[in-house]
């Protein structure tokens, strides 16, 4: 979903044209303070190093074992290390398509995206119809911008593969990325009939059915999304901004404080709550939430601040109220 209006106005949590990566690995935010950080961190250095040492001491070293240890390497974001674990294992079955996938996920990370196509190359070379490396070397070639090809090898997975639920959805992405919208719509659309609960394509058909002012069924695909996981504050804020879309300012502004009541540090809902406010006339309100954005990272609560209210107030810190 693009952003409804250019600057500092409102603006949407989620892009419905970003590529979701498939290499991508899971991440989880923590509120600690620093000392309590530092030890977690030396707990976890000192379980890796337990781990190392156990499983060096194996007298086999066969491919599963390089596998296992360079998993735990990555995982602990010891990248290169990793790195040599999931080679050493190619070297050891070169014709084993699982390994490169292991490996390529760590080129990825680490953004050498031509180093991931040869290991993706590979793979194809060794089963020119091995599952989701279309799909992975799509996703690459999107990220280097190159759309046309993209699209190809997403086809290619599809053709190889019609129930895969996950090229339709990487397709539709870039086909809305393209403002090709019928198309998007109807890859989301195959995507959601094979899945219902696939909350992406929801989200994304959502976005399109918004950019081109369908927004009773913008409506319809976030109430969705909020129906498969009632707690993900974007989804709200989405929702919220369809409604203000559609004049219905109560709804936008229970949708907003939901998604705050959901995540109090998310600075997207006070950003778009305080330019509710502004619409409502109620500044001080405006103010206060255009802060708590600024507050929380978000630079265009700040300069909304200075641009509107004439308030100079930095990120993260008050300079002058």
């Amino acid at each position: 979903m693009k952003k409804i209006i250019k600057g500092a106005e409102h603006r949407e949590c989620i892009s419905h044209s970003n590529i979701i990566s498939i290499f991508a690995t899971s991440t989880r935010r923590y509120s600690i303070n620093n000392n309590m950080r530092k030890k977690i961190i030396k707990t976890k250095s000192i379980y890796l190093f337990i781990f190392v040492l156990l499983v060096t001491s194996c007298k086999s070293h066969d491919a599963q074992f390089y596998i296992d240890r360079g998993a735990t390497y990555q995982e602990k974001r010891y990248l290169e290390l990793a790195l040599e674990d999931y080679t050493a294992a190619i070297r050891l079955e070169p014709e084993n398509t699982e390994w490169y996938f292991y490996r390529s996920s760590v080129y990825f990370e680490l953004g050498r995206f031509d180093l991931v196509l040869e290991d993706l190359n590979a793979i194809l070379k060794i089963n020119p119809k091995c599952r989701h490396a279309h799909l992975k070397r799509g996703c690459v070639y999107f990220e280097q911008g190159k759309i046309d090809l993209a699209i190809l090898e997403f086809t290619s997975e599809i053709k190889n593969f019609p129930s895969d639920n996950e090229a339709y959805f990487q397709r539709g992405s870039v086909y809305s990325n393209q403002r090709k919208d019928d198309l998007a719509i109807n890859d989301l659309t195959i995507a959601i009939k094979n899945d219902s609960n696939d909350i992406k394509s929801y989200v994304n058909r959502g976005g399109v059915y918004f950019r081109i002012g369908k927004f009773y069924l913008a409506i319809k695909d976030f109430n969705s999304a909020i129906k498969i996981n009632p707690n993900d504050p974007s989804l709200y804020t989405n929702r919220g901004l369809t409604y203000l879309e559609m004049d219905k300012k109560e709804l936008a502004m229970d949708d907003y404080i939901v998604a705050i009541r959901i995540d109090s540090t998310y600075n997207l809902a006070y950003f778009n709550r305080a330019k509710l406010y502004e619409k409502l006339i109620k500044n001080d309100l405006a103010i206060s939430d255009y802060k708590k954005a600024a507050d929380f990272g978000d630079k265009d609560g700040s300069k909304q601040l200075k641009v509107v209210f004439n308030i100079d107030y930095l990120v993260g810190k008050d300079v002058k109220k």
